[in-house]
């Protein structure tokens, strides 16, 4: 047969494999400004509110992306500035019940290797998931 190693797959395994398949998720990309700077990208309450439509439209998850000293050369070329992805993350699980929260990149030289760590463990535990 063709499931390999004379084995035949019966329709039962078929099925079990495809209803394992899970549905596409999707991540909302929280904004990033260029080329002038915007109070507004870094207010909690633009967080909270971001976090919060993300959320009823029905993403599944929220990433921020992380640049922690952008030279001015960078933004000249078109770079952008971000805020710092952990704490908007944090702030954006206080307001939200079910987005998975993650970076979208985080400069790890950066950042001491044990309060990264922690700090990501920290945000992941302020998650609350409803299933």
């Amino acid at each position: 047969g063709r499931g390999g190693w004379g084995h035949e797959r019966s329709d039962v395994q078929r099925h079990d494999r495809l209803s394992s398949v899970r549905s596409m998720r999707f991540t909302a990309l929280y904004p990033m400004h260029h080329p002038t700077y915007s109070d507004e990208i870094v207010d909690g309450g633009y967080v909270a509110s971001f976090a919060r439509t993300a959320e009823a439209a029905g993403f599944d998850a929220l990433a921020l992306t992380e640049h922690p000293a952008p030279s001015d050369e960078w933004l000249a070329s078109g770079g952008h500035d971000a805020p710092d992805p952990f704490v908007a993350l944090a702030y954006a699980a206080a307001v939200t019940t079910r987005l998975k929260l993650l970076t979208n990149l985080t400069v790890v030289p950066y950042r001491n290797p044990f309060m990264l760590a922690k700090t990501a463990a920290i945000t992941h535990d302020y998650e609350i998931i409803e299933e």
